[in-house]
């Protein structure tokens, strides 16, 4: 006979670790957009949005048109399929202006997680961080806070 409990009993305590390691992570985006809601002088929330291969691809809007009438809908007369997910989340500020209208930054930066939560990497300014715990994470959002571009990002949400 087979004994899977040391296996199962070693998968749940790291699952119950993941989970402990993703609170945490979202407690400390959480912080960190209370502060630059704090200095922008509005209620600000992180939206997310899952990154595609083609995301950050320039494209020219002639051939973008061009390409969409030829290639966005294929003989079987679905759309053509999206590229695939990089493993990154887009990481954007929403906050509401005086008129009730939202504003959205442009993409702040990027987060690849794992399953256990850490180690996670920080896209920023085509630089990779790796991050493997609480305090690092911390210290590479502190660093990226202190970044011009990145107040030139929050200026678009003041007004």
């Amino acid at each position: 006979m087979f004994d899977f409990d040391k296996k199962l009993e070693e998968g749940a305590k790291a699952q119950e670790t993941a989970s402990e390691n993703k609170k945490e992570i979202r407690q400390v985006l959480v912080e960190f957009s209370k502060s630059i809601g704090k200095l922008i002088g509005k209620e600000a929330i992180f939206v997310t949005t899952a990154e595609r291969k083609d995301d950050d691809k320039k494209y020219d809007p002639i051939e973008l048109a061009r390409n969409s009438l030829l290639a966005g809908i294929s003989s079987s007369g679905l759309l053509k399929p999206l590229s695939p997910l990089t493993g990154y989340l887009r990481y954007q500020l929403r906050v509401e202006n005086d008129e009730k209208k939202q504003l959205e930054t442009t993409v702040l930066f990027k987060i690849k997680q794992e399953d256990s939560g850490y180690p996670l990497v920080i896209r920023y300014k085509k630089k990779e961080i790796t991050c493997r715990d609480q305090d690092s994470f911390v210290e590479v959002l502190g660093s990226i806070a202190t970044e011009v571009s990145f107040h030139e990002s929050l200026a678009k949400l003041k007004g």
